[in-house]
């Protein structure tokens, strides 16, 4: 947008395409027929420039984005077929007609000319360069620029920054702070691209059909390694990086389930590498297969830190013994979400802008005589024929357009006199324009005009080249019917009114409201009343049944029996202290433990402290809201079945479930945290309550209640069907304070002297006994023996198959996570089949529910590897990967890494085994707070009474991390 009084030196003659001589807006009034006809015939003769076009590539990035722009003959440059394509539409004439000379120079001199005959000129040239007050002089630069090799325009400056929530369902998935840098030489289209000495040659005779030129990395499989790497690229935090690739076979043999041709990604860190990530393979390759796409299965997110580069490797492995491989096209693309800084107020801007065009529009057609239709493109339209009509009269000297001159020129001294009679209230942001940058110009000039033409229609648009873009600005009457149908998702809506679209609008206000009011912000946090004493609650943001202090166990009274005085006589009983404990809720029994809300506070955590048993399978819970006059609680929140999310282990846990949305509560609020457990009974924290009855009137009656026989959670219950408790139930409702999500590792390398009764504040342990006759008088441990954990039974005869598991009680922050374990030993092929070594993944913290990684031996280099999913921490569980074959020898490392939160890859000394590896692709390990534990175990096992006793390998080492993001 223009200020209205113009830049020194502005010519609004030649702003408004009126007139091509250097007039001033005062002179416009005083010039005659005469002078005016001379001027325009002067003015459309024009001098070419100079300049050649780098964007005429047919199969360049450029080429895809803009497909569907019109042909014309005799240049591919896209530069000029966009103005063309522009030029053409808002003129209503062929693109090629515009188009004229034999050089670009020629070209784009000849479309810059045409569009002086466009309405709209200055605002459409702003707009694309961010040149205040622009002229055709400014467009033809800034065309040219494009066109020069070493242009130093940069591509955020060139367009105004769009800022908007209608970039949500925009095509701009591509918009970041940072420039992509994608492999460049993946195609190996030339010798030079073949790294010397890895094994790999250049065929220029084959490659992936359609490629210009041909051109493939080839290898011939020998049993040997052969590995190629990329240079390295430059990545930023937060992409996600995939890696697509094609293949040939020519005879190939490969060991079945090897992954023998394979794709790996490794980053780094300045110019230290990191662990290669595997990102595509073929699970058997073998055989003679055409060109085809690698299975890239695998993504690498770039963590916030530690990764500046990545190169990409071509793999053939030693299981590849015949034949050649060939490969091309490997690529890297990163998959970007929009940074929020771009989704703000981009409608508003728009909306402004659309307005600012109508109103000049309307007053240029009022100027000449004509009444305006009151749609917009009808009246672009108008307004670009009748100024077409005045130029071509003007030419011929003919008086009327003088006359229709003289008016606009009437227009235009108003414009600077008294701008606002013409244009009424214009924004800060139409005088300064859409600040901020577009990054990628590939993608641009397309997302650009999507983001006009949404705003014009209110409809987003998605996908489509540039003419059909252009062909959607022939369409504007049916905006209210796609309002209606895009806002409350119905289709076909006809006839649909302004009233119709103000309550659309409405619906959209209040969504927007709820939206507000749903969004948990650190500022919710910082706001929050945090005075909370620490001895009620550890969460400054809590609102608690009860102190948390007061979470004690009951005394017991031990008398024995004795002799002791009588009367006055002294006399003394023993009296001991019992541990803490929890009370049961039984099987059933829907219970209701009441909250007031001390302060103004937003709710969207609920929980209890359970005592670190195995709930039951089903365990239901809810947040009710007690109306403090009758006592009727009605359920605000149903968390459903929570059973599988609890921790458990390792005494008293903490439980919280999280809201999907915030809740307000205002002080003084009556809440009820309610809890049903099925199929079992559930015991939480709790203290010794009073008996003293509530004065009537008061509600809810009693502080804990209950309602046995309950099945599922009720819609609503009234104070009457509901009994006091023998206890009062410990429960919270407040905010979630943000979890630490950075990485951490924990280490653990067993090297404190030897003892048969290893025990660690560090550790809980989970030891069974499978032989009945094991019972507390026979006792099983883990031992250290030289610094490696084993397990000890001590003087047992009988027959027995321990697994002595230990689970560290630090759990780690993420679900992508590691554990290791390193060989310190040899192997008792006894117990092969039996029982294992082992190191837990992602599983809760008493290791009852998550994944294992097992390892037995039959004999040399035949380790059974098997990765298998476990109920508990004594038990092979259920197997989901294996392999055999594998050698494990003293000092070798095995480890078992989950990422993406599903995905459980195993390692034999930093390397992937191939074929160790599961997708948990139905959740059966929810990715829950309560599964973050890691662990490790050994085995023991004797087949008879007085039977060998054989040992699976000692651990020597242990380690469990969060791999960085």
């Amino acid at each position: 947008m223009t200020t209205p009084s113009g830049r020194p030196g502005f010519n609004a003659i030649e702003r408004f395409g009126i007139t091509g001589d250097d007039g001033t807006i005062p002179d416009l009034r005083n010039r005659t027929q005469e002078v005016i006809t001379g001027i325009l015939k002067e003015r459309y003769v024009g001098n070419p420039g100079s300049g050649k076009s780098i964007f005429t590539s047919t199969t360049g990035p450029l080429a895809e984005v803009f497909k569907g722009l019109p042909a014309i003959p005799g240049t591919t440059s896209l530069p000029v077929r966009i103005l063309a394509a522009v030029a053409g539409r808002l003129l209503g004439v062929d693109p090629a007609s515009i188009v004229s000379g034999s050089t670009n120079e020629e070209r784009v001199t000849s479309v810059i000319m045409a569009l002086e005959k466009v309405p709209l000129l200055g605002e459409i040239i702003e707009l694309l360069t961010g040149i205040e007050d622009g002229d055709p002089n400014d467009l033809a630069t800034w065309a040219r620029n494009l066109l020069n090799r070493d242009s130093p325009i940069d591509a955020l400056k060139l367009y105004g920054q769009i800022r908007s929530a209608l970039l949500g369902p925009l095509p701009i998935g591509l918009f970041t702070d940072q420039k992509l840098t994608l492999l460049r030489e993946g195609g190996f289209d030339e010798p030079i691209t073949i790294v010397e000495g890895s094994g790999y040659t250049h065929d220029a005779t084959d490659g992936v059909p359609g490629s210009d030129p041909l051109g493939c990395a080839r290898v011939e499989c020998d049993g040997q390694w052969h590995v190629q790497s990329s240079p390295l690229i430059k990545v930023a935090p937060g992409w996600t990086l995939t890696t697509p690739a094609q293949v040939k076979y020519e005879s190939v043999a490969a060991a079945a389930n090897s992954n023998a041709v394979r794709i790996e990604l490794v980053p780094y860190n300045g110019t230290t590498p990191g662990a290669a990530v595997w990102m595509a393979s073929d699970e058997s390759p073998a055989g003679t297969v055409d060109w085809d796409d690698l299975n890239a299965w695998g993504q690498y997110v770039v963590p916030a830190t530690g990764v500046t580069d990545v190169a990409v490797l071509t793999v053939v492995t030693p299981d590849a013994t015949a034949g050649v491989v060939k490969f091309d096209n490997v690529d890297v693309l990163a998959i970007q979400k929009i940074p929020q800084a771009f989704t703000k107020d981009l409608p508003e801007d728009l909306a402004s802008l659309l307005n600012f065009i109508q109103t000049w529009v309307h007053s240029a057609l009022t100027a000449l005589g004509i009444t305006p239709s009151g749609v917009l493109l009808d009246d672009i339209l108008d307004l670009s024929d009748e100024i077409e009509f005045i130029q071509t009269r003007a030419e011929q000297g003919v008086a009327d357009a003088a006359a229709a001159l003289a008016n606009l020129g009437a227009l235009a001294d108003d414009l600077l006199h008294d701008p606002a009679a013409v244009l009424g209230n214009l924004t800060t942001g139409m005088v300064t324009g859409l600040d901020g940058a577009l990054t990628f110009l590939n993608n641009a000039n397309q997302q650009l005009i999507d983001a006009i033409i949404s705003a014009l229609r209110r409809i987003p648009v998605i996908g489509g080249g540039l003419a059909d873009i252009l062909a959607e600005l022939g369409d504007l009457s049916d905006t209210r019917n796609r309002l209606w149908d895009g806002i409350f998702r119905t289709t076909g809506s006809t006839g649909k009114t302004a009233a119709d679209v103000q309550t659309a609008a409405e619906s959209i206000s209040q969504a927007v409201l709820v939206a507000q009011d749903s969004v948990i912000t650190l500022a919710n946090i910082a706001n929050a009343p945090k005075n909370v004493p620490y001895w009620v609650s550890p969460n400054p943001f809590e609102d608690v049944s009860f102190p948390r202090s007061q979470v004690q166990p009951v005394l017991y009274v031990n008398t024995p029996t004795g002799t002791g005085g009588s009367g006055d006589t002294a006399h003394s009983h023993s009296i001991s202290r019992g541990n803490y404990t929890a009370a049961t809720i039984a099987d059933g029994a829907f219970t209701l433990i009441a909250i007031r809300t001390t302060q103004d506070r937003i709710y969207n955590s609920v929980g209890f402290i359970t005592n670190g048993d195995v709930p039951p399978a089903t365990v239901l819970m809810g947040l009710y809201r007690i109306d403090p006059a009758t006592g009727l609680a009605t359920l605000e929140y149903n968390f459903g079945n929570v059973s599988t999310v609890m921790p458990s282990g390792g005494g008293l846990a903490d439980f919280r479930a999280n809201t999907a949305y915030d809740i307000i509560a205002a002080e003084g609020d009556l809440w009820g945290v309610g809890v049903l457990p099925i199929g079992g009974t559930l015991a939480i924290a709790y203290c010794q309550k009073n008996t003293i009855a509530n004065v009537s009137g008061i509600f809810p009656s009693f502080a804990s209640s209950q309602a046995p026989g309950s099945s599922s959670l009720p819609a609503s219950i009234a104070d009457a069907s509901l009994a006091d408790t023998t206890f009062r139930f410990w429960a919270g409702v407040g905010q979630a304070v943000p979890e630490d999500t950075s990485p951490i590792t924990l280490v653990e390398t067993f090297n404190v002297a030897n003892t048969d009764t290893w025990t660690s504040p560090s550790w809980n342990q989970f030891i069974n006994k499978t032989n009945a006759d094991l019972g507390t008088a026979y006792q099983v441990y883990l031992g250290i023996n030289s610094g490696r954990i084993y397990v000890d039974s001590r003087t047992i005869t009988l027959s027995m198959n321990i697994f002595a598991t230990a689970m560290h009680r630090r759990a780690l922050n993420t679900f992508n996570q590691a554990s290791e374990i390193t060989i310190g030993s040899g192997w008792d092929t006894g117990t092969y089949d039996k029982t294992t070594t082992r190191a837990y993944v992602r599983c809760r913290s008493n290791a009852a529910g998550g994944v294992a990684m097992h390892l037995d031996n039959n004999g040399t280099n035949a380790t059974r590897l098997r990765i298998a999913t476990v109920a508990g921490p004594n038990e092979i569980g259920t197997v989901r990967a294996t392999v055999t074959g594998l050698a494990a020898n003293v000092g070798d490392k095995f480890r078992i890494e989950c990422t993406d939160g599903n995905v459980y890859t195993c390692y034999r000394n930093d390397v992937a085994i191939p074929g160790a590896t599961w997708t948990d692709s139905t959740n059966i390990v929810p990715q829950a707070k309560a599964y973050k534990s890691v662990g490790c175990g050994v085995g023991r096992y004797r087949a008879s009474t007085f039977g060998t006793i054989y040992d699976t390998a000692m651990i020597d080492y242990w380690t469990g991390y969060d791999l960085a993001a």
